[in-house]
């Protein structure tokens, strides 16, 4: 049986941290009280879970907001009825009809039923 000193404590408590926030660390030994402080392993957390979300959304507009100078495109969909109000992503193209063919891709429709919803912004 181990005995419980405050090294030990802290050892458990670094545990439970690490399976209730799934953050792992990898070569981390927490330092003992009244011992130097090494320098810690850095953290490593574990990978996102993917999810595939069915909504249904009813979009009133999507803002396009181009960037020419970093060739991107901050894009912000607003919908109703649903608990998304509001989605924004990146995307890596600059040309309307990229832009439109993009966001027409992630929402698996077509560019036909993006264009009229469209408004477009030029930094």
């Amino acid at each position: 049986m181990t005995k419980l000193t405050k090294g030990n404590l802290l050892r458990i408590v670094c545990i439970l941290a690490s399976l209730i926030l799934g953050i792992t660390a990898i070569g981390y030994v927490p330092p003992v009280f009244g011992q130097a402080n090494n320098e810690p392993a850095p953290f490593q957390t574990q990978p996102y879970p993917t999810v595939k979300l069915a909504v249904d959304l009813t979009i009133v507009s999507i803002d396009a907001e181009i960037n020419r100078a970093s060739q991107t495109t901050q894009v912000s969909i607003r919908s109703v009825g649903s608990l998304l109000e509001e989605i924004d992503f990146e995307l890596p193209v600059t040309e309307y009809s990229d832009i439109e063919r993009a966001i027409a891709q992630e929402l698996n429709l077509t560019p036909t039923l993006i264009h009229p919803l469209m408004r477009y912004r030029i930094d």
